[in-house]
């Protein structure tokens, strides 16, 4: 406004020049000589107005400063920006920045703990998640021996977490919300379900025990805990929960806070839920022991059903004897009958929505099947999708559907990587590795890239644009990480502080974030063309 009445850039600096200086006679001196209104004088001279102004607009212009200097870097080559095919490496020339780094990483809280987990916050990109579980016979000395412990980072400034959230058990998988950067849920080795809600005050407990920990992090204890629900019959997790997720939903909440999620434990039982919140009068009487003190969250089983049908017969545990088992119904079923038709486990591994598609979802069977299902109705052809007719079924780790082309998905396998389309059980292209690939994802920038990571620490990048018979490039962690940890290697792929991706990885008890390389950041024109042109070529 200031500008818009003074009207040249060089005086509007000067007027700010002489405000700042202090001096009431260059500040009054610069005012008589540029303005002739009294009426302007005033307004200018409203130091309190501006110095409002420019608190509030400090943000934003940060914010603007930010983008304006990746879309330079966008332009300043963009004629001359080489291609995928010729890159060296999937990352940018600056090392990782291992989190933790400014101090936390030898942290007490961090001893006799080790990152198992990684994933990325999709309403707020920047923030990642990572579960720090305690080593096998290394029992923490701290106040959380036995807890679990999360930690969320922000991956522009990941030197010290945001939060240390505390729950009961060992976390096995975890995510956030779908529209709200407050809320985190997962899943526990012991089949409970953990919520934390990242709104909560700080209570003169947390604030003690952050202090007796030496943490400058608020520390949160779970809002809702499944752990007091009685297991009674047969539709509640009574083993690893192998996969936690939103399910999809297309139009976005209203007013309180409303949204579902879906679990999956490894005997193949799967559980819709309800998370609600809870205003005041609803706190004073609704009684559920899962609701912690202090809190509004609730979270309602509304349904639980078994991946093993009444249209599938559940194959048999190896080394039980009789035929080939029976067709489960969860409404007649005994806990004992259960647990005698399905075994020990593991026989899930772990489970994705369609996008945009609540009712549909792909599980990951141990065998080496895709399973697809749905929450009501015939989840329609096909069933399930194969590996080939002439490769040898290979256990399932990992799926990721592509966030251009909602039909496509790729998988990862104990021996390769294949890409599906949700109408042919068949794969359409299949890359072998030489170990197992326990981690898939796909740019969140390029239709055509989509990432992988071994389980000896190989980062690899496909690009179907350039070449669609091999990986583009192959990274090993172990030239800067040593990979022979107990946990397997955990990424994702989220945007860094100039909204360009980054990789966030957890990898020998460590968790670093790297830049990727800019030619795997920007797409190309019409890519999303070329993926299902590729897509339909692959079909014929």
């Amino acid at each position: 406004e200031i500008q818009l009445q003074l009207g040249d850039d060089t005086q509007f600096e000067n007027l700010l020049s002489a405000m700042q200086s202090g001096q009431e006679g260059l500040r009054q001196e610069a005012l008589d000589g540029l303005l002739e209104k009294r009426e302007v004088v005033d307004y200018a001279m409203g130091t309190n107005n501006l110095s409002h102004f420019l608190q509030h607009a400090s943000q934003a212009v940060e914010s603007l400063l930010v983008e304006n200097f990746a879309s330079a870097e966008e332009s300043k080559d963009a004629g001359a920006l080489p291609s995928s095919k010729d890159m060296s490496s999937a990352f940018q020339q600056d090392a990782w920045h291992v989190a933790g780094v400014g101090g936390f990483s030898e942290h007490p809280l961090m001893t006799g703990r080790t990152p198992s987990w990684v994933c990325c916050n999709p309403s707020q990109g920047s923030t990642i998640l990572t579960i720090c579980n305690e080593l096998p016979g290394q029992l923490s000395s701290d106040k959380l021996a036995g807890k679990a412990v999360l930690l969320v980072w922000d991956a522009a400034s990941p030197d010290y977490p945001v939060n240390v959230l505390v729950g009961d058990g060992n976390p096995t998988c975890a995510s956030f919300s779908p529209n709200q950067n407050f809320i985190v849920f997962a899943g526990t080795e012991d089949g409970n379900l953990l919520v934390w809600d990242l709104r909560e005050a700080r209570t003169a407990q947390t604030i003690e025990l952050a202090e007796e920990l030496g943490l400058h992090c608020p520390v949160r204890f779970a809002a809702y805990s499944t752990r007091s629900m009685a297991v009674t019959t047969t539709q509640i997790h009574t083993s690893r929960i192998v996969s936690v997720a939103p399910m999809p939903s297309l139009a976005a909440s209203r007013g309180q806070l409303s949204f579902q999620i879906a679990s999956s434990d490894d005997r193949g039982l799967v559980s819709f839920w309800l998370l609600s919140e809870l205003t005041q009068a609803e706190t004073e009487t609704v009684f559920d022991l899962g609701i912690q003190i202090g809190s509004s969250i609730r979270l309602v089983r509304s349904r639980s059903l078994s991946i093993w049908g009444s249209m599938d017969v559940v194959p048999r545990p190896p080394g039980r004897k009789g035929g080939p088992g029976q067709p489960l119904d969860l409404d007649t079923l005994s806990m004992d009958m259960l647990l005698d038709s399905l075994g020990p486990g593991p026989t899930v591994q772990g489970l994705n929505f369609y996008p945009g598609d609540a009712n549909q979802f792909l599980v990951h069977a141990g065998d080496g099947r895709i399973l697809h299902r749905s929450r009501f109705g015939n989840a329609g052809p096909p069933r399930e999708f194969v590996c080939g007719p002439n490769s040898v079924p290979a256990p399932i780790t990992a799926c990721a559907f592509s966030p251009f082309l909602n039909e496509c998905f790729v998988v990862g396998c104990a021996d390769g990587v294949r890409l599906y389309r949700t109408t042919c059980a068949a794969p359409l292209l299949t890359w072998d590795t030489q170990d197992a690939v326990c981690e898939v994802r796909w740019s969140p920038n390029r239709p055509c890239v989509f990432f992988g990571m071994t389980t000896l620490g190989e980062f690899i990048t496909w690009d179907l644009s350039q070449d669609d018979r091999k990986p583009l490039l192959t990274h090993s962690l172990s030239n800067e990480f040593k990979t022979s940890a107990p946990a397997a290697p955990s990424f994702c792929v989220v945007a860094g502080p100039s909204k360009l991706p980054v990789v966030a990885i957890t990898v020998a008890g460590t968790t670093a974030i790297r830049s990727l390389a800019p030619a795997l950041c920007r797409a190309l024109p019409d890519e999303e063309k070329l993926l299902l042109s590729l897509i339909d070529s692959a079909l014929s």
